[in-house]
């Protein structure tokens, strides 16, 4: 994985935009390119809990494959999911799935648990910049959630570098 940008940093609270980002903890932006969805199962080691925005066209993606990465994730720490690209709807409704079970009404917004996002209608950079500011887990999540993790494909890492730098 690459490092795109670390809050921790020094001079890096400046960069900060916004005052109402309630963080607990230095976020650490990284890039991980894969060459499909599938890939994601083999996610390098990260922070007990993360973030994780799929930019990646899942437009042909089998439910079941959606279903069993969610599932993999989510134990190992996933408190965050922003879906961009093709096909994203149905990849957040197999996380959101694979967290509460099927046929489960939908959680409250303000429920203490993993969150998700998608972002079908919007342009790469617009994802990007909720997941750097508004993307926020769920509070017993905030403590120790340190990565978040872009993965998308060569196509999509230089727009994603270039709105990190």
């Amino acid at each position: 994985m690459e490092l795109l940008f670390d809050d921790a940093a020094p001079g890096a609270a400046q960069l900060r935009l916004l005052e109402d980002d309630d963080r607990e903890t230095p976020a650490r932006f990284l890039l991980l390119v894969v060459k499909d969805f599938a890939e994601l199962e083999r996610l390098p080691e990260v922070s007990p809990h993360f973030a994780l925005t799929i930019a990646l066209d899942c437009a042909h993606v089998p439910e079941a494959e959606a279903m069993r990465v969610a599932k993999l994730l989510l134990a190992r720490g996933l408190a965050y999911t922003c879906c961009w690209g093709a096909g994203c709807k149905n990849i957040h409704d197999a996380f959101e799935t694979a967290y509460r079970g099927a046929g489960t009404p939908e959680l409250p917004p303000d429920a203490d648990a993993p969150r998700t996002t998608w972002h079908a209608q919007r342009p790469l950079e617009k994802a990007l910049y909720y997941f750097h500011y508004c993307a926020n887990p769920a509070p017993s999540y905030r403590i120790d959630c340190r990565d978040y993790v872009v993965a998308t494909t060569a196509r999509y890492a230089p727009r994603v570098r270039y709105y990190f730098s």
